[in-house]
């Protein structure tokens, strides 16, 4: 604006005297102006973004995001929108807009951490970078939907309440304990990050090509079924279950319950065992509005079952 005021009146001061280096010292300010507006977008056009994150991820967990950028030589701020925030909402004040905001040089990576704001399974990133090189005068942003290069799966924040001990067991009494062995093999599995080594089954790795372990039970041993039913229930409703899902399947897990999950999924309803948190985590992400499995598969085991559900009456309380 400065620069705008001095070449106005420059220009007058040259109309009415008619001196000729005036002329050119307007001439020298609008092209400084002009060059200080445009600069920066042709900078951020000409810069490219690549994003990766970890597989796994928990709701209100920080969620190391690695942001790389290659291009000319440009001083410019980085914002990396958590996942599940409107990418039309207008983020202007770093962290406090669900962004995480840091500076940089191009070319440069680094790491930023986001809250992701809802479970999910995330492909997409939205980076904004904004620049005002090389003059520092004019601000211009850039808004990218950058494409992670492996799809991270948010699972929901765990609500933990005390679920109900299986039917049949000493856990009623609070006398179940459970054991560290492995007695009796009920088929194979794929492997899932935290199975112990010693349950991998050779014979049919080499078979699937596939790593894949025992599906082992101890005797005795109670089983727990999970149903996550999220049939007509708004956005909120369903991560208030989903959370409530989770926390349950991690006690029950912690207690030594050999848990089942039936959740319904893009692809149809879905029921497995799962052993592991990241394995109930990774589940409950995937999880959406759709008919439940048919139960009947597991065959003549009849665990009990615990059914977390967001049809409530309308004159319940919620």
């Amino acid at each position: 604006m400065w620069l705008l005021a001095l070449a106005a009146g420059t220009f007058g001061i040259a109309a009415t005297t008619g001196a000729g280096w005036l002329l050119v010292l307007i001439a020298v300010c609008v092209a400084v102006v002009i060059v200080a507006a445009v600069s920066p977008w042709f900078l951020l056009r000409r810069l490219r973004i690549q994003v990766d994150a970890p597989p796994d991820g928990t709701v209100g967990e920080p969620l190391p995001v690695t942001v790389g950028i290659t291009g000319p030589r440009t001083p410019c701020l980085v914002d990396v929108l958590s996942p599940g925030t409107p990418p039309g909402k207008r983020q202007d004040r770093g962290a406090r807009g669900g962004t995480s905001r840091r500076g940089a040089v191009v070319p440069a990576e680094g790491t930023i951490p986001v809250d992701p704001a809802s479970r999910g399974a995330v492909t997409t990133l939205t980076v904004i970078l904004v620049s005002a090189a090389p003059l520092g005068l004019v601000r211009w942003r850039r808004t990218v939907r950058a494409t992670l290069r492996n799809p991270v799966l948010i699972a929901p924040k765990p609500s933990f309440a005390d679920p109900p001990p299986p039917a049949g067991s000493e856990a009623r009494q609070g006398l179940w304990e459970p054991a560290s062995g492995y007695d009796l093999a009920r088929g194979v599995r794929e492997y899932v990050p935290g199975d112990p080594p010693k349950l991998i089954h050779w014979p049919a790795t080499a078979r699937m090509r596939n790593l894949m372990v025992k599906e082992v039970e101890t005797p005795g041993r109670p089983s727990l079924v999970l149903v996550l039913d999220l049939r007509g229930c708004d956005e909120a409703r369903a991560e208030k279950a989903a959370s409530l899902c989770f926390g349950l399947a991690i006690r029950s897990l912690e207690d030594g319950v050999d848990l089942f999950l039936a959740t319904a999924e893009l692809d149809g309803p879905r029921l497995g065992r799962v052993s592991t948190r990241t394995a109930a985590g990774r589940r409950l992400a995937l999880a959406v509005e759709g008919p439940m499995p048919d139960e009947s598969a597991m065959g003549p085991r009849q665990p009990d079952r615990l059914v977390v559900s967001t049809s409530v009456p309308e004159h319940a309380a919620p």
